[in-house]
C-alpha cells in the first residue's frame, strides 16, 4: 500500500511541475489534461478538424447522451459520438485556429460549467467534480487530490478534507479545524489572529506555541504528538492551560504532575501559559466570526429566494395530489394529471430515479428530459 501511495504522490507532482512549466503550445499540455478517475481516463487529442474529448462523460446511457448533446450543440458547434455507455466530443477549431491550449482551456471549461449546470450529478461521478454556489461565489469541489490539473476552473477550486482535515484551494493551504482567521507565514508556520482587551487585532504563532508545549509535554502529562491543530481544540486547550497554571502556581502538582525537575524555567512557563490564553481568545474570535457568517449567510439567502445557498428543512411543494397506483404489466403506474402538468414540462420520455435520503427514507424522482 505504501509503494502504491507513493507512485500516486510521485505521479501528482510531476502533473503539477508540467503545468506550472508549461508556456506554449506542445504535447505536454495535452497530456497534463489527460486526467484519471476511477480507471476511467478522459482523453483529450488533437485532430485534423478540431479537438477530440474522447469519454468526455462516462456511465451514460444512449438516451442521456442524445440528451445531453442537443443541449450543447445550443453553445458550441461540435460532433457527439454516443458509444460504450460513454460520451466523445470533437469540437471544431474557431477561424483562423488560434491558440491551440487556451481554446482547449477554454472549450474544457465551458463545457464543464454547461454540464455542471444540467446534470452536475454526471461530472461528479465522472471526474469528481462538484460546483456549489454560496456566499454569491462559484466554488468547485474535487472529490481528489489533483487541484492542480483543475486550476483552469474559473472560479474557487478547492478539495476536499484529508483525513487530518487539510484542503488544497486555489487560495492556498486550509485547514477545517483552524480558524477563520488564520495564515501559513513565509517561513511555513501557521499563525492565528485573536482580538486583545484594546480591541486590537493580532497574531500568534501557532507552530512555534506548539514547540513549547510539547517540550513540556511530559512535565504535564500532555499527549505526545502533539500538533498545531490539537492546540484550537478547546478541551484540549482547556487542559492543557489548567495544567499549566497549576504548575505555575504550585498548586495541585502532587498526583497530577511527574516528581522531576521540570524541563522549563519559571519565566519561560508563564510566557507560554499567556500565549495559550491568546490562543483560547483567537479560538473564541473564531465562534464569534463563525456566528456571524452563519446569520449572514441564512439571512440572504432567504430574503433573496436563493435557498440553493443553503440546506433548508423541507422543499417547496408546487402541487400534490393522492393518486392510486394500478398494476401496468410487470410494474405498476400512476396517472399524472392537467394540475401537476401546469408546473412540468413532460415531453416523450423522462428519467425515474430512486433516490435515498439522508433520513433514511426512499423516494421516487420523475425528472423529465
Amino acid at each position: 500500500m505504501s509503494k502504491i501511495r507513493n507512485l500516486l504522490d510521485l505521479e501528482e507532482q510531476i502533473k503539477r511541475k508540467v503545468w506550472k512549466q508549461t508556456a506554449i503550445e506542445g504535447d505536454n499540455i495535452i497530456q497534463l489534461l489527460n486526467f484519471h478517475l476511477n480507471g476511467n481516463p478522459l482523453t483529450i487529442k488533437l485532430g485534423e478538424e478540431g479537438v477530440v474529448f474522447q469519454r468526455f462523460l462516462t456511465s451514460i446511457d444512449a438516451d442521456r447522451c442524445q440528451s445531453i448533446a442537443r443541449l450543447l450543440s445550443q453553445f458550441i458547434d461540435l460532433l457527439v459520438e454516443c458509444s460504450d455507455d460513454s460520451m466523445s466530443l470533437v469540437i471544431n477549431y474557431p477561424a483562423g485556429n488560434g491558440e491551440t491550449y487556451r481554446f482547449i482551456v477554454d472549450t474544457l471549461l465551458q463545457l464543464l460549467n454547461i454540464v455542471i449546470d444540467n446534470w452536475g450529478y454526471l461530472v461528479e461521478k465522472s471526474l469528481g467534480v462538484v460546483k456549489v454556489a454560496i456566499l454569491d461565489k462559484n466554488v468547485y469541489v474535487l472529490k481528489r487530490r489533483d487541484i492542480d490539473n483543475f486550476l483552469f476552473l474559473k472560479g474557487l477550486v478547492v478539495t476536499i478534507p484529508d483525513y487530518n482535515g487539510w484542503i488544497e484551494a486555489n487560495t492556498g493551504k486550509d485547514n477545517l479545524y483552524l480558524p477563520l482567521l488564520s495564515w501559513i507565514n513565509e517561513k511555513g508556520e501557521l499563525e492565528i489572529g485573536y482580538v486583545t482587551g484594546e480591541k486590537k487585532l493580532e497574531s500568534v504563532n501557532l507552530t512555534k506555541v506548539t514547540d513549547k508545549v510539547i517540550k513540556v509535554s511530559d512535565d504535564i502529562n500532555l499527549p505526545s504528538g502533539i500538533s498545531e491543530l490539537d492546540l484550537v481544540k478547546k478541551d484540549f486547550l482547556v487542559d492543557a492551560i489548567w495544567k499549566l497554571r497549576a504548575l505555575h502556581n504550585g498548586t495541585g502538582t502532587m498526583g497530577f504532575f511527574k516528581q522531576k525537575s521540570l524541563s522549563i524555567e519559571r519565566d519561560e512557563l508563564s510566557d507560554l501559559l499567556n500565549e495559550l490564553m491568546k490562543i483560547e481568545k483567537a479560538v473564541a474570535f473564531n465562534d464569534a466570526l463563525m456566528n456571524r457568517v452563519a446569520t449572514r449567510v441564512a439571512s440572504g439567502a432567504i430574503s433573496t429566494g436563493e435557498k440553493e445557498q443553503l440546506p433548508v428543512m423541507g422543499e417547496e411543494i408546487i402541487a400534490s395530489t393522492l393518486r392510486k397506483v394500478t398494476r401496468l404489466g410487470g410494474g405498476k403506474a400512476i396517472y399524472i394529471g392537467k394540475e401537476e402538468l401546469k408546473h412540468i414540462n413532460l415531453s416523450e420520455k423522462a428519467n425515474v430515479k430512486v433516490v435515498k435520503m439522508k433520513d433514511g427514507k426512499t423516494i421516487l424522482i420523475i425528472e423529465p428530459l
